[in-house]
């Protein structure tokens, strides 16, 4: 069940930074078509929370699961299963949820932008742009950019 539950946190994470179309902006209107070096690379899955009741999904032990971020816009993502998905995204930088300073976000085929920080500590964290969503923490893997 912990299992499944983490499966389809990190599926609904990848689907919400899948596709994209060209020229697309959300935010302050201006639209970057890269993200910062430092988001560029790829990242161990370490955690959800969110949803209703902002409970923690526990990660089922073993169970890893990777995304990758390409300069090409891909996000590349990799189940414990062995599966991966691919999706292209559009790059914005505008105002979220998260604070009144403008955030890095990728862009869904519907437009729902999904938040892109990175920790003093190092650690990716996407989340929905929604105070019900979900957010989702990466370690970085082998200190590659």
């Amino acid at each position: 069940m912990v299992r499944r539950l983490l499966s389809i946190s990190l599926l609904l994470t990848a689907l919400a930074a899948c596709g994209g179309e060209e020229g697309r902006t959300k935010g302050d209107g201006a639209s970057p078509r890269m993200l910062p070096d430092a988001f560029y690379g790829t990242w161990e899955h370490t955690g959800t929370s969110g949803g209703l009741d902002g409970k923690e999904i526990p990660l089922h032990e073993g169970a890893q699961a990777t995304i990758t971020i390409t300069r090409d816009n891909q996000l590349v993502f990799r189940s414990a299963d062995g599966s991966q998905n691919a999706h292209a995204f559009t790059v914005d930088k505008g105002k979220t949820i998260y604070s009144s300073e403008p955030q890095w976000m990728v862009l869904s085929e519907s437009g729902d932008p999904l938040v892109l920080r990175i920790a003093k500590d190092g650690t990716l964290t996407t989340s929905d742009n929604a105070y019900d969503g979900y957010s989702s923490t990466y370690r970085r893997v082998g200190g590659e950019k």
